[in-house]
């Protein structure tokens, strides 16, 4: 199973060879279109019957609350600018 990245980069790829393969062989991008669209409709027919949603649902303000702790705690003091002289 390829990962999402993989996924993006063959399209990317694709893309690239048809346009510069566009200047030798004009039906080209015809061809190209129908690749992707069908490249396009056989993943989100894909995704629709087999992607399942996750059992326990997302906590977002969970996960910000230790977003916010971590950048709390990463963020320097602030350095003294003033003194007590008179």
């Amino acid at each position: 199973m390829c990962t999402r990245t993989q996924v993006v980069l063959k399209v990317v790829e694709t893309q690239a060879l048809i346009w510069l393969g566009a200047v030798f062989a004009p039906l080209l991008p015809a061809l190209g279109l129908l690749s992707n669209a069908l490249q396009f409709y056989t993943m989100k027919l894909l995704a629709t019957f087999l992607y399942q949603p996750p059992s326990k649902p997302y906590t977002a303000s969970r996960t910000s609350n230790v977003a916010y702790s971590l950048m709390l705690g990463a963020h320097p003091a602030p350095p003294q600018t003033h003194s007590c002289r008179a």
